[in-house]
């Protein structure tokens, strides 16, 4: 349950992964898909590798992919934008039938104020039951139709399709033209909301809250609400937040152990602030000090 203004893009897909709670941002993406995002990425100075370069017309690709009847097929087109390492997977053979594929194009200024970029999305379900899941930013360099590729790294490649939902839309929360990536994942039990920018050559999460229902010593419920609040840029973000706890046991004043019947609700309401270490360093959302 979200209530804030934003731009919104149309992009919806599965996937697969799990959650607890937490207000917490969290840092960077690392492993193989931070390293991939960081060696095909453009730098912040604008640079980009060969590597990353890629020529394409966005709309004329998304026509191919809808038309794709096989995963040989639609890797092939995919790679053309580097989205068609998912498919590399030795379950996937090279006849495996597709159903729907599909290739979502946006538009919106993620890199820089002054370039708009190309947001693709690939979804479909490939390799027989394999749900597809793949994004990439593509930011315009020198000619017309060349791009530099960033990928998605809050995306899986592959996935158990029907597992949870996720959301990707633009928003303008730190800058009034450069806009983050809002992500909004819904699980069975669990969900989330994380902002997604672009820093010093990758794409940063920072902002990320999480509630659902947990188990463990202690059960757990959370439920949260997260606004965008202010008039100026960067905007903070007010998070209402109910956790409700039930206590499975607990020691008595004997030896032992002995049931705790009964729970308790804590309430609270809290802002995040966008925040550097220091000047000209990446920022991110930390709880807002005490006015």
């Amino acid at each position: 349950m979200l209530a804030h203004p934003l731009r919104r893009i149309a992009l919806l897909c599965i996937l697969g992964c799990a959650l607890e709670v937490s207000a917490q941002p969290t840092p960077a993406v690392s492993g193989r898909q931070g390293r991939e995002a960081a060696e095909s990425g453009a730098s912040s100075t604008g640079e980009c590798p060969s590597s990353g370069r890629v020529t394409v017309t966005p709309e004329v690709l998304a026509r191919k992919v809808d038309a794709a009847r096989s995963t040989a097929e639609l890797r092939a087109l995919l790679q053309t934008v580097h989205l068609g390492a998912a498919l590399d997977e030795k379950a996937c053979r090279e006849a495996d039938a597709l159903l729907a594929p599909r290739l979502d194009v946006s538009r919106a200024r993620i890199v820089s104020a002054g370039a708009e970029d190309v947001l693709l999305l690939a979804r479909g379900t490939v390799c027989g039951t394999q749900a597809l899941l793949a994004g990439v930013v593509l930011h315009p360099v020198g000619a017309a139709d060349t791009f530099c590729a960033i990928p998605l790294p809050f995306l899986p490649g592959l996935a158990e399709p029907g597992r949870v939902s996720t959301e990707v839309t633009v928003e303008n929360l730190t800058d009034p033209v450069r806009q983050v990536l809002r992500v909004t994942t819904s699980l069975p039990s669990a969900e989330a909301l994380s902002y997604w920018e672009w820093q010093a050559g990758a794409l940063r999460s920072i902002a990320s809250v999480k509630w659902g229902s947990f188990r463990g010593e202690r059960r757990r419920e959370s439920k949260a609400t997260v606004s965008v609040v202010g008039a100026g840029f960067p905007r903070e973000l007010e998070v209402q937040e109910s956790v409700r706890e039930w206590a499975r046991s607990a020691k008595s004043s004997r030896d032992g152990r002995v049931y705790e019947p009964g729970s308790r609700t804590k309430k609270r309401t809290y802002r995040l602030c966008y925040r550097s270490e220091s000047p000209g360093s990446p920022g991110a959302y930390v709880e807002c000090p005490e006015p």
